[in-house]
């Protein structure tokens, strides 16, 4: 996908979600994950993952945290998902994009 459309998307998820891409302090937890151990190997969930993650740095200065296939695992995912609402609460982030990416069906 190109990176239009993914910053596409994105908006039309932050607008629907009241997040603005221009406030101060933003985040965004990127996951995704392309390999499995009982199937073969995925083509675009990292890699749309990355595109995502390198637009919203550079074009809005979003600090970005990413996961990506074995650094995903349940308690990464949980522990990472407790720090953004642990910071949210502190009103450190005035927006919060969680972007996740994985294989439909059974993994």
């Amino acid at each position: 996908m190109s990176q239009k459309i993914w910053l596409w998307l994105c908006c039309l998820v932050s607008l629907w979600c009241g997040v603005s891409l221009h406030a101060q302090n933003n985040m965004a937890l990127i996951i995704a994950i392309d390999e499995y151990q009982h199937c073969k190997k995925l083509e675009t969930p990292v890699h749309d993952g990355e595109v995502l993650a390198q637009i919203l740095r550079e074009k809005y200065s979003y600090t970005v945290r990413e996961l990506y296939n074995g650094e995903a695992s349940g308690q990464a995912i949980l522990d990472a998902i407790e720090k953004l609402a642990a910071e949210s609460l502190q009103s450190k982030w005035d927006s919060v994009i969680v972007y996740y990416a994985r294989a439909r069906g059974q993994a």
